[in-house]
């Protein structure tokens, strides 16, 4: 299928679903609101430099640094490479981090400036069966000359909630085993997190609040982001903490590769060195440069569930009603498409969800772009009406 992509869209699910998604959502808040010993501390975990995303917002194979939740949100194929400078020096810390189907693996190369030399594996899984909620999680495991980091791994778990495409909440607990420090165990740490997209999405803006289990909420710090869309394809960004550090970067869309950095400054101004990023996704964005025209080609074959069965690690489920319509919605929308050619392979649809799909390619037909549709199996009234 060629320029397959689709937004996720909120579908109803059976009760007795919904009661036991419902029992893990609030069995996940209740492991977070555990509190440890007054008298613990953070681990002090070796990282490299990531661009601030919102844990609430994240998705693709950086929901693994920042909410292994988001993984579901962005079920293609996606690559990120990451390269960290400091002020003085182009080298620095690298990472490389993978994703699809709900599934992700990234590795970190640490010890640039001086700092102990290691590696970090993470590998993470989410699941969002109710479409609006997803939850995550995801385990880190460390080799490091330092002693206090070599060999500590660390479980994470993550809750999102997006009942809209301009809303979205989330919660990340992050070191749940409280990995020990010299025979001590360390907090276990918080993020809540919230985002808004406006103005068709092209304005995200939100925060996420920190807080480890041995602090009283409001003595948590913060961190506060926003991007801005200044140009199909050419994304700002910037954001801010508690210390009134501040960040500024950039991101360049080429439809499903992109490029970024991302600088740090003290609140003082004084530049302290940033993160450069190149990635590959398997769905498509808005290009900066415009593309030639493409020609999508579809098969509308097979079951068509109406919402969707669990997600598998290894392949892709059948697109569900409502993912198709968006499909083509999309076609319609994107300006590098040109013309959409659907074969129509005998599709296991009643007739009301048939009216459905007429009317989205319909849809495609008004915004003027070639669309043709090819009878490709056994013929009956139902596929006649569809083309």
């Amino acid at each position: 299928m060629s320029g397959g992509f689709f937004e996720i869209q909120r579908i109803k699910q059976p009760r007795s679903n919904s009661l036991l998604y419902r029992v893990i959502i609030l069995a996940t808040i209740a492991i977070c609101f555990r509190v440890a010993a007054a008298d613990a501390a953070p681990f002090p975990r070796q990282r490299i430099v990531f661009p601030f995303v919102p844990a609430a917002a994240v998705d693709g194979p950086s929901a693994l640094r920042f909410n292994p939740a988001g993984l579901a949100f962005d079920p293609g194929f996606g690559a990120n490479y990451y390269h960290t400078f400091s002020d003085s020096s182009l080298s620095g810390d690298d990472a490389a981090y993978l994703s699809l189907h709900g599934g992700g693996f990234g590795v970190e190369w640490l010890g640039a400036g001086g700092s102990p030399k290691g590696r970090a594996y993470s590998v993470g899984m989410s699941t969002n069966q109710e479409q609006a909620f997803a939850i995550g999680g995801s385990y880190q495991w460390r080799r490091s000359d330092d002693p206090t980091q070599n060999k500590s791994h660390f479980w994470s778990y993550g809750l999102t909630w997006r009942p809209t495409k301009t809303f979205s909440l989330a919660v990340v607990l992050d070191n749940y085993n409280r990995m020990p420090v010299s025979r001590v165990r360390t907090d276990r740490e918080y993020v809540y997190s919230a985002a808004v997209n406006l103005l068709d999405g092209r304005l995200m803006v939100g925060g996420d609040w920190y807080q480890t289990s041995s602090q009283n909420l409001w003595a948590g710090t913060y961190r506060l982001g926003a991007s801005f869309e200044i140009h199909s394809g050419l994304t700002a960004f910037a954001d801010i903490d508690r210390n009134k550090d501040f960040f500024i970067g950039g991101r360049v869309n080429l439809a499903n590769v992109f490029a970024g950095t991302h600088s740090s400054f003290r609140h003082n101004g004084r530049y302290q060195g940033g993160v450069a990023y190149v990635g590959l996704n398997e769905t498509r964005r808005k290009p900066v440069v415009r593309m030639p025209r493409e020609v999508v080609q579809l098969r509308l074959s097979g079951e068509i569930p109406d919402r969707r069965p669990p997600r598998h690690l290894f392949g892709a489920s059948p697109l569900t009603t409502y993912e198709w319509t968006a499909l083509l919605d999309k076609a319609a929308s994107d300006p590098s498409i040109g013309a959409v050619i659907l074969t129509i392979d005998s599709p296991k649809l009643g007739w009301a969800r048939l009216e459905e799909m007429r009317r989205a390619i319909a849809r495609v037909r008004q915004t003027g772009k070639l669309t043709l549709a090819y009878l490709g199996g056994p013929v009956s009234n139902g596929e006649y009406y569809l083309a």
